[in-house]
């Protein structure tokens, strides 16, 4: 999870795991095709979100 502050000082999270239904599955098992550059060794622990 990471923690972001706005603009107007609030703090704001971002969890990785709230997307992972939208990730494109990668051949390998638990890999997932990056958005950002495509390559698709892109792993999620579900438990901790890293």
């Amino acid at each position: 999870m990471v923690a972001q502050f706005t603009p107007n000082g609030n703090l704001q999270t971002f969890d990785i795991r709230n997307f992972a239904d939208t990730l494109t599955p990668a051949k390998e098992k638990n890999k997932f095709i990056c958005p950002n550059c495509e390559g698709h060794n892109l792993s999620i622990d579900m438990n901790t979100g890293e």
